[in-house]
């Protein structure tokens, strides 16, 4: 039975989609692209994979499968199972492009590689990550329910699906009034981070969940935090 066009067309597209979301600077790249743009781009991405695969399958098949009399029986079993002209070649492409990728993925692992290609691809938050750990600069992270900290960035979330995790020090904490406008910070960890700092001796970095995080954005310690603290203080007053 011969395999209808459409389904050769839609295998070439879920090819590009499937290496796009996988493979990380075009999983990044595409996060802010439009899907009539995204779909066109991995229609692209689909055909030079499979072509290329395909390539690699036809020297793979020549070079090894054919001197290998344990392979050439799997084979003619699989090609018993599915006897559509190209199936072989469509499966061991398939394969190819799923090992490419993988390997195409181990550099990222490491934290200089994933600065990187966040440095270039990642999104505004990303962008607000890095800013913090190469600048030291506080970033204010504010969570759904309305506790806020102040942070230092010292480890960027892995790329990648799953739960998401920030390494951070944490200079202050506290929360926002209902109207998410008035901040009250409750801790205060920053004498003992800044001696740790100076001294060179901070502490293992504590990891927070971003799964909840509702938004972040720069921290000025003399402006904010001072004015902050004004009300407390004025309350404790009276």
């Amino acid at each position: 039975m011969e395999i209808p066009k459409e389904i050769y067309v839609a295998f070439v597209v879920a090819i590009g989609l499937l290496i796009e979301r996988t493979y990380i600077p075009l999983r990044l790249a595409s996060n802010t692209k439009q899907w009539p743009q995204r779909v066109t781009e991995a229609t692209a991405i689909g055909i030079v994979a499979i072509i290329a695969s395909f390539l690699i399958a036809r020297v793979f098949y020549s070079l090894v499968v054919t001197k290998s009399d344990f392979l050439v029986d799997i084979l003619k079993q699989y090609k018993t199972l599915f006897p559509s002209q190209y199936s072989g070649t469509i499966l061991c492409g398939f394969l190819i492009i799923i090992f490419a990728v993988l390997l195409a993925n181990l550099p990222f692992k490491s934290p200089g590689k994933r600065l990187s290609v966040m440095r270039r691809y990642g999104s505004p938050i990303e962008q607000l990550f890095i800013y913090s750990m190469i600048n030291m600069r506080p970033l204010l992270l504010t969570f759904k329910n309305g506790w806020v900290y102040v942070v230092y960035v010292t480890e960027l979330p892995k790329i990648g699906g799953g739960e998401k995790y920030l390494g951070v020090l944490t200079m202050l904490s506290g929360y926002k009034g209902e109207d998410n406008r008035d901040l009250t910070i409750n801790e205060s960890y920053s004498d003992k981070l800044l001696k740790q700092m100076e001294s060179g001796e901070v502490k293992k970095s504590t990891i927070i969940v971003l799964d909840d995080l509702m938004s972040v954005s720069p921290f000025d310690i003399d402006e904010t935090y001072n004015k902050s603290m004004q009300p407390t203080a004025d309350a404790s007053a009276d």
